[in-house]
């Protein structure tokens, strides 16, 4: 099976808003998880270039060797994807795309031709396919933590199950 079902059990029943209202429909309870963690994790960040170019004038950059540096341009070969397959653990959670690591092992014969070619044209300068950028956001209830209430979103951590591909 490539997908795991959802369960009844483990769906959030409910959640309270900013205003102390709860939310019950699982498209509000959706929603406001998605408003919380884009408010949480959204910075506007600033830039001053003069003190980027001060600071970075003003540190010891150390250098890569040649040798070193061609190494790790060079494009990826197929042995170095199937070995990083290899040592991906099985029996993880697939993200969006559905597919596990089992399923990606199983056929790495006709994928990682594929999984090259995509690599070395993200390298050369290509376009990342929107697809890679995707996961898949689950919200587990932090254990251990008494008296956080089960219905705030600060009570949920959250845990992104990333596609194969992009872990690779």
């Amino acid at each position: 099976m490539l997908m795991c079902p959802i369960w009844e059990n483990d769906m959030i029943q409910k959640i309270q808003d900013k205003g102390s209202q709860t939310l019950s429909e699982t498209e509000q309870v959706a929603e406001h998880f998605r408003s919380y963690y884009t408010d949480l994790y959204w910075l506007q960040l600033t830039f001053d270039k003069e003190v980027i170019t001060d600071y970075l004038a003003h540190i010891a950059m150390k250098w890569l060797m040649t040798e070193h540096r061609e190494r790790l341009m060079a494009p990826l070969c197929l042995e170095e994807i199937q070995a990083a397959l290899k040592d991906m653990p099985s029996r993880k959670a697939s993200g969006t795309d559905g597919l596990m690591v089992a399923f990606c092992k199983a056929y790495q014969d006709q994928l990682t031709p594929h999984l090259a070619t995509l690599f070395e044209e993200m390298t050369a300068g290509g376009c990342m396919p929107p697809t890679l950028c995707e996961a898949l956001l689950v919200v587990l209830l932090e254990p251990g933590k008494p008296g956080r209430p089960e219905d705030r979103c600060s009570s949920y951590r959250p845990l992104s199950l990333m596609n194969v591909d992009m872990k690779l």
